[in-house]
């Protein structure tokens, strides 16, 4: 008895555990999935291609929505992303950005991840604290839809690539998401994604991503060396041995180029680099395209490649299934965005600097001849000729003066890359990209070239002209240099402004005809016009220069042994090497955007000749019977403009400072810095007081004047009415006032001033320097050397004694002087602000002894000198004051 009660408590403790056990049994058949079956949320949707893929892609027949589908197997495994834009805007045809990407997992999301690739270690322990404190960095996570076939990961491919376009695309990529359609590609190492949808402004845009693996070639990065310009691949290594100050270690961006038969001194490459022509590309002119193309493989044969590059036709029958966007193919393309734009960026590999993928894009208002509106560029101060301190002055200070008359600093026009130490942002859109504006800059070359070929018929000759043709010879000749230029980009070449230096004016005009007219077509050349009596050369680049030669052969050699050597040839002719940063951070008056020739300021007075000689009939060259008088107007914007751009390239050899980027034992190297020669700096100081600041450029006549009408349907135009705020009337005295106190800026700039001072240090005892005294003597002399002699004599308010763009001249620079004086402390030399307050009171004495002089003088005139004298007088008490 007492067994059974002792088992029957046994049981009826039990039972709560036995019950207990059944329930966490019944819940744990009860418990949901962590996500729902593939059965049931994949039945509308099917595999894009076949399985096995990179990726693999979900769509559903309506192509409304798709799904990404990622295996196990690529989970923590770097990736591409590449963006472009394929059509709906002006953009259309752009590479826009790239990212290096990893996907990791976090219980039921997808993690996107950027990989830590710009830093790195040498030993273990280096490394190990290099990891540590260079993590990667988190992007953003996407919530788990299902787990697929095969185990394949699936997130909404919709929420990543259409309602997070902005993530990729920036603004560009704001729109309506929910009326998007997708074109899904799938293949084996890559994945293929445009998304078009409704822009911001309704217009459907289409964005493209192409997805691919990050290939393994066995390539073998090259180091950059400052001498050659090569874009680069830059990596903070923390390495003992990296004897670099801030730790970079910077790689050439180029192509895996490897012999097929390593034996043979002129082989084949193993893979060669293929450009797609896109069929889009007129039919006349693709023979220069890929002539232009294809001149760079005279470099690679140089260095044993036969055959580098090839160039294959796109038409409707023959690689037509082919997509620009698609990171497999090179193209080049032609798009219509109403610009004249080229452009030849490329894709490299985040870590070794292996280019990938790379397309050109060429818009077809490239060629077309139109007068352009330089009303912005008149009012656009070239950056080139303002310092660092001085740009910095000019917006702080003086920049009520500027938005006065409309003017800006040009920084947009220097802003063209960005220097390796910049800091690239994570996620905006086109900022990693090199920008080239060649395009934007070869139509004002074309602009003046159409002037020059829209000259007098021949006696007897009635043909009516026509503005829209050019020389099939100019053309050809003009659209090859442009696509060598950008070719040599999508090689990884960097812009060389310093190649036009290469031969002087008289040889590229001369009986020999070179087609290398300069060092390089990685500079912004010139169109070469020759003068009155001399023989035409080559318009523009003819073949690739020396310097193409010689880098492409250190970025492309085989025989690494030689890099020191073909480094160290840096001195020789035709070889020297400045890019985008150097024209703004350099004092070099030989490194200049759009010059030509051994000696810019010789171009630079050529030019002028050039610009006097075609207005000489300008009415007949730009406008024909007919036809509206606002491309006269246009036409006279930009001898205004021409004239100006002349003026600057003059003001840089004051305070001129030539830079070589020889390295010390370099065989004949030369000095790092050199003054400008002292007698150089006085020609071009002179010349610029003499036509410019004299206002004897600007000499156009009154019948002339009354020609400038507006274009009544304009840009501006709205609703069919013309609207603009400028009004019917030319701002003729406005113009040239912008162009004059432009070049004063640059003429009087702080760092300038600062060099013409030093140069005395810089200059052995005895040897002839200019002085900051002489500048500004130079420039007082041209803007007021002869106003007591006007005064003098007698005038009237119909004909003033000091003509309005002399009075609009001699206020503004009494202006600028009181800037320099009240606000220039920080910017400018103390000696500097000394001679202002000197010249100052001689502006005052000028007054005065006008003032005594003119008994029988304007109201105007004495009105404009009692105002500039009272106003200085103010400005050297207030001075007085302050301190």
């Amino acid at each position: 008895m007492k067994r059974h009660l002792t088992a029957a408590l046994a049981l009826l403790l039990c039972a709560p555990f036995a019950v207990a056990e059944e329930k966490d049994k019944e819940k744990k058949k009860k418990k949901k999935p962590d996500f729902p079956p593939w059965s049931t949320v994949g039945k509308e949707m099917k595999l894009v291609g076949t399985k096995g893929n990179f990726w693999n892609v979900y769509q559903n027949s309506k192509k409304t929505k798709f799904w990404l589908g990622i295996p196990s197997s690529r989970i923590n495994k770097p990736f591409l992303i590449a963006t472009s834009v394929s059509g709906g805007t002006s953009r259309a045809g752009w590479m826009w950005n790239d990212w290096f990407m990893k996907l990791s997992r976090h219980d039921k999301k997808l993690v996107l991840v950027e990989p830590n690739a710009g830093y790195t270690g040498g030993d273990e322990t280096t490394k190990a604290a290099v990891k540590r404190t260079y993590t990667d960095r988190v992007v953003t996570t996407y919530s788990i839809v299902a787990m697929g076939p095969n185990s394949d990961i699936i997130v909404d491919g919709t929420g990543v690539l259409a309602s997070g376009a902005t993530m990729w695309f920036g603004s560009l990529g704001r729109g309506n998401s929910s009326l998007a359609k997708y074109d899904v590609k799938n293949y084996p190492k890559n994945t293929e994604i445009t998304v078009n949808m409704p822009g911001r402004s309704g217009r459907y845009i289409a964005l493209h991503y192409s997805i691919s693996q990050l290939p393994k070639t066995g390539y073998k990065p090259r180091k950059a060396d400052d001498r050659i310009g090569y874009f680069t691949t830059v990596k903070k290594d923390f390495s003992s041995s990296n004897k670099d100050d801030r730790r970079k270690v910077r790689y050439v961006n180029r192509w895996n180029l490897q012999k097929r038969d390593a034996k043979l001194e002129l082989s084949p490459p193993k893979k060669p680099i293929i450009f797609y022509i896109e069929k889009t590309v007129p039919v006349r002119l693709r023979r220069y395209v890929e002539q232009g193309i294809l001149e760079w493989n005279k470099a690679f044969e140089k260095i044993g490649f036969y055959n580098a590059i090839e160039v294959e036709q796109q038409t409707a029958d023959r690689y037509n299934e082919l997509a620009p966007e698609d990171v497999r193919y090179n193209f080049f393309r032609w798009i219509v965005s109403e610009r004249a734009f080229a452009m030849g960026p490329s894709r490299a590999h985040p870590v070794t600097g292996e280019i990938l993928d790379a397309d050109i894009i060429f818009d077809d208002d490239y060629i077309r001849y139109s007068l352009r509106q330089y009303k912005f560029l008149i009012r656009t101060v070239p950056a080139s000729i303002i310092g660092p301190r001085g740009r910095e002055f000019l917006k702080m200070h003086p920049l009520k003066r500027m938005q006065k008359f409309g003017m800006r600093l040009a920084d947009d026009e220097f802003a063209t890359a960005i220097p390796d130490d910049a800091p690239k942002p994570n996620m905006l859109p086109h900022m990693r990209r090199a920008f080239c504006s060649h395009g934007e800059g070869m139509r004002v070359q074309l602009d003046l070239a159409g002037l020059y070929f829209a000259g007098p018929k021949p006696e007897g000759d009635d043909t009516p002209k026509d503005k829209n043709a050019y020389p099939e010879e100019f053309i050809g000749q003009i659209l090859k240099d442009t696509v060598m230029h950008e070719v040599g980009h999508t090689l990884g070449l960097r812009h060389n402004f310093k190649a036009s230096i290469y031969r002087t004016l008289d040889e590229v005009n001369s009986d020999a005809k070179p087609a290398d007219i300069a060092g390089s077509v990685m500079d912004y050349n010139a169109t070469v016009i020759a003068g009155d009596g001399k023989p035409q050369g080559y318009y523009a680049m003819g073949t690739i220069g020396p310097y193409d030669y010689w880098a492409i052969e250190y970025g492309y050699t085989t025989k690494e042994k030689d890099l020191e050597k073909i480094t160290s040839r840096v001195a020789e002719k035709g070889l020297d090497y400045a890019t985008d940063e150097d024209t703004f951070l350099s004092n070099d008056p030989y490194v200049n955007r759009w010059d030509m020739g051994a000696d810019p300021l010789n171009y630079a007075k050529e030019r002028v000749a050039l610009l006097k000689r075609l207005r000489k009939n300008i009415e007949d060259r730009a406008v024909e019977k007919g036809e509206a008088w606002y491309r006269l107007r246009r036409a006279i914007d930009g001898q205004i403009f021409g004239g100006e751009r002349a003026g600057s390239y003059a003001v840089r050899f004051v305070g001129g400072e030539h830079m070589h980027r020889d390295h010390r034992g370099d065989p004949g190297a030369r000095m790092p810095l050199v003054p400008t020669a002292a007698g150089k700096q006085r020609d071009a100081l002179n010349w610029v007081c003499d036509e410019f600041l004299s206002g004897r450029y600007f000499d156009f006549s009154p019948e002339l004047l009354r020609k400038l009408a507006p274009d009544f349907w304009g840009e501006s135009a709205f609703s069919g009415f013309f609207f603009s705020f400028g009004g019917h009337s030319y701002p003729y005295l406005d113009n040239v006032l912008s162009a004059q106190i432009g070049l004063i800026w640059g003429l009087t700039d702080a760092d300038r001033l600062g060099r013409v001072i030093d140069a005395r240090l810089k200059t052995p005892a005895g040897d002839d320097v200019v002085t900051a005294p002489e500048v500004f003597d130079a420039i007082q002399a041209a803007i007021w050397g002869k106003t007591v002699e006007k005064s003098g004599r007698k005038s009237t308010n119909a004909s003033p004694a000091l003509s309005e763009m002399e009075r609009n001249l001699q206020r503004e620079y009494s202006v600028h002087l009181t800037d320099i004086l009240l606000y220039g402390d920080y910017w400018y030399p103390s000696s500097v602000q000394t001679l202002v307050r000197h010249y100052m009171k001689r502006i005052i004495k000028t007054c005065d002894d006008s003032l005594a002089a003119g008994k029988e003088m304007d109201t105007y005139s004495v009105a404009h000198l009692e105002e500039v004298r009272d106003r200085l007088k103010a400005a050297l008490a207030a001075s007085y004051t302050r301190y």
